[in-house]
């Protein structure tokens, strides 16, 4: 085996080009499945890092909170229920400088149905989880090490969060994750109360019993949801039932993306497979004078096999190291641009995906080895003396002519899916979104609550809005309760004594909004009749403006301007005084819905909306500057509403890179395998053409020969490959917006690029063959 090794490195050094361009093929190939299968494997196939996870459930990202405790109480299926929340930013003071920390909240249970456990210190309590117990919170450990430096006298330290003390009982260990798509830096009590009227919709996690199975669990959770929706008011519309794993849940928005790239760097990695084997039956082809030497002196088949095999793995040993080099160059790229899900920030590449990486090459290094070394070896030995490299085989030539038109199939299906996901990147980026955002700055003003009730609030808004209107730079300034386009908003029942009966349905939910008069100029938001708020509109809040689907719906055939409405039946009765365009709030593939706007007057907003005549980043000293003039410890976050607009499109983003990423690979290897196929055609019919052109054949008519037979491959490929793509692109259909996923315009661009690409590579070997000396081909005979 030594001896195998020390020859076959010796023939690679004889044959650098030969050696560069196989090792480069396995490593795009191999880097790119394993940089895939790193993220897959940490979000999708790893199990959840607590005591057995397969039985946490998730029961519901709404349920209403007193069901949450009648359930938890009668339930016979789960040894106990949890209910989780946020995490989300609140307000830290007392440090150098006020900031933000993201903050979880949790019922007193967590730690039971987790089976976690703080490395120090202690878990809250029950009786710590009720309204008005000592407030109390447990920092994870990269908080701890970050914000406290690892102080070792962390416990019993005092922490004011959101102008609240919280004393410090515990810090959880380095693998703890708290069971969320964003990362928490803290967890507190919930504290919910149960006595109150208010209801709560909650997020709720079970731990199964043992031998209980999730069909149980989800029956007897079903008949608990239908007699709560039964006896909630409007039927229980918020609440929502779904009884899966939790680790189903957590990656159930991203669960076909993974799977669909899983599968492209499949193809990538078969493609490098068969441009390798490709290569590898040309070398073959071009040592059969060399094997059969060897066999003549005495060297049984399987000595051949056996040699050949070895360097098949030494060449995959390399191409996965350095496939493994590029995942891991690429890996933190690939995170970057990774949509929010659960554990994404641990991927890295450890001892499963070198394990991983390991068993690819190997499998590779036998699949593109093994057909090659079986002919070399069987080659008939006088022919091969003979005949010496130019000996080969029909069934040779129609495997290496199979092999290409697999690449090419396999490569016009990645290039059909990248293609089906950028048109919807750029179909959603054409849709309107109801603003303008360009030079719109977006801050985030952290006001506590315990400091600043609601007139306080309002005050402070007005003061600082005040300041910043007429600044320099300062084009308009708003505020406004909920960010647009977030998803985020309040919905109240529509009513009012001026809506017909008719117009009205028991599911008509309305968006409310609160907002400043100088919310709609900041955003663009047109106004298409009536007037907008103004500031003596500040002292009068039974005014309201109103968006055209609003208008639409409730007032059909009509002028909105001077009807009642309110949204809620706490909401007072509203006079219309405008209407303005549309804003798609729940993103670019919803429809607008109705939406109401109210002159803030309970202290709901919390966001500045500012238009600048320059860049937007370009004011927020200013900002700054006059927060900090009316309380210092008030922290702020700023971002462009640009880019809070491209978020939305995180996951297509994401997609479309990577899909077109290996689709580039795919051709690329593709047009080397063709290139490489007719090279080896021409090499083999050098004599054929000599005779051809010295009987008259013309440059243009060997020309016509060469590209006619690589037109051939190229068209059974293209075939192949629109058949698989009709069958496959249709798992892709709910990854599109605007397309369908047998988009004909689609297929027929991607067949003629891959048509183009693959002409291309076949052009310089049949020019080379046009250009043959006829005494020289025949002389070489």
């Amino acid at each position: 085996m030594f001896y195998d090794i020390r020859y076959g490195l010796r023939t690679f050094k004889a044959t650098p080009g030969f050696t560069i361009v196989a090792v480069l093929a396995l490593a795009l190939g191999i880097g790119a499945t394993t940089a895939i299968f790193s993220v897959v494997d940490r979000v999708m196939l790893r199990p959840l890092p607590y005591p057995e996870p397969d039985r946490l459930v998730s029961v519901g990202d709404s349920i209403a909170h007193p069901d949450y405790f009648d359930w938890r109480a009668r339930n016979h299926v789960f040894e106990d229920m949890t209910i989780l929340r946020g995490p989300g930013p609140v307000t830290l003071t007392g440090l150098d400088e006020a900031s933000q920390l993201d903050l979880a909240s949790a019922t007193a249970s967590f730690f039971r149905v987790f089976r976690v456990q703080p490395m120090m210190g202690r878990p809250f309590t029950e009786a710590e989880d009720k309204p008005g117990a000592p407030k109390v919170v447990l920092l994870t450990y990269s908080a701890w090490q970050t914000r406290f430096g690892g102080a070792r006298d962390i416990l019993g330290r005092s922490l004011t969060l959101n102008d609240t003390p919280y004393t410090v009982i515990g810090i959880m260990a380095p693998s703890f994750r708290y069971p969320a798509r964003d990362k928490a830096e803290a967890i507190k009590p919930l504290a919910l109360d149960t006595a109150t009227q208010m209801v709560f919709y909650v997020r709720v996690v079970g731990r199964l019993k043992p031998g209980v199975s999730m069909g149980q669990a989800a029956a007897e959770m079903k008949g608990f949801f239908e007699h709560s929706v039964s006896n909630r008011p409007f039927g229980g519309q918020e609440m929502k039932l779904s009884v899966v794993g939790l680790q189903e849940r957590q990656v159930a928005n991203v669960r076909l993306a993974m799977l669909a790239l899983l599968g492209a760097v499949g193809c990538v990695l078969l493609i490098a497979c068969a441009n390798v084997a490709n290569l590898l039956l040309s070398r073959a082809a071009a040592r059969r004078a060399e094997i059969a030497v060897r066999a003549a002196l005495g060297a049984g088949r399987m000595r051949l096999v056996r040699q050949l095999l070895t360097e098949s793995v030494l060449l995959g040993v390399a191409g996965g190291a350095a496939g493994l080099l590029l995942a891991a160059l690429s890996l933190k790229s690939i995170v970057h641009i990774a949509p929010s899900v659960a554990r994404i920030e641990d991927v890295a590449i450890d001892w499963r995906v070198l394990a991983f990486t390991a068993a690819v090459s190997l499998a590779v290094s036998l699949l593109f080895g093994m057909t090659p070394a079986f002919s070399a070896a069987k080659a008939d030995l006088n022919d091969a003396l003979k005949r010496g490299s130019r000996s080969t085989t029909g069934k040779n030539r129609a495997f290496r002519s199979a092999l290409v038109m697999a690449e090419l199939a396999l490569s016009l299906v990645l290039l059909t899916g990248a293609g089906l996901l950028i048109q919807t990147l750029w179909r959603l980026e054409q849709v309107h979104t109801g603003i303008v955002s360009d030079h719109v700055l977006i801050a985030d003003v952290e006001l506590s609550y315990k400091r600043y009730p609601a007139p306080r609030r309002m005050a402070f808004f007005t003061d600082l809005l005040d300041r910043l209107t007429g600044s320099p730079g300062v084009i308009a300034a708003g505020a406004m309760s909920g960010l647009p386009m977030s998803g985020v908003m309040t919905a109240g029942m529509a009513a009012g004594s001026t809506l017909a009966e008719e117009n009205v349905r028991a599911d008509d939910w309305v968006s409310i909004k609160d907002v400043t008069p100088g919310y709609f100029a900041a955003l663009g938001i047109p106004l298409r009749e009536g007037r907008l708020f103004d500031a003596p509109d500040r002292k009068e809040s039974s005014l309201a403006v109103v968006n055209e689907a609003l208008a639409r719906h409730f007032f059909p055939n009509q002028d909105p301007i001077g009807k009642q409405m309110s949204a809620g039946r706490a909401d007072r009765a509203r006079t219309i005084i405008g209407v303005v365009g549309d804003v798609r709030n729940r993103g670019r593939q919803m429809p607008a819905q109705a939406e109401l706007y109210r002159i803030d007057e309970e202290g709901n907003v919390g966001s500045l909306v500012i238009r600048t005549a320059g860049d937007p980043l370009g004011v927020t000293s200013l900002i700054r500057e006059q927060v900090r003039a009316l309380d210092k410890n008030t922290p702020l976050t700023f971002t462009t509403m640009t880019e809070q607009l491209d978020s939305e499109f995180t996951s297509q983003r994401f997609n479309s890179i990577l899909l077109s990423a290996f689709a580039a690979i795919a051709l690329l290897l593709a047009a080397v395998g063709i290139y490489g196929v007719m090279s080896y055609l021409v090499s083999l019919r050098t004599q054929e053409i000599g005779i051809r052109m010295a009987l008259g054949a013309r440059m243009n008519q060997v020309l016509g020969l060469v590209m006619g037979h690589a037109l051939r491959l190229i068209l059974g490929g293209l075939v192949a490959g629109a058949a698989l793509a009709l069958g496959l692109t249709r798992y892709l259909s709910s990854l599109l917006y605007g397309v369908t996923p047998n988009d004909a315009l689609t297929l027929c661009s991607v067949a003629m690029l891959m048509a183009a690409v693959a002409l291309f590579a076949s052009y310089f070997p049949a020019r080379r063959a046009s250009r043959v000396d006829p005494l020289t081909a025949l002389r070489c005979e």
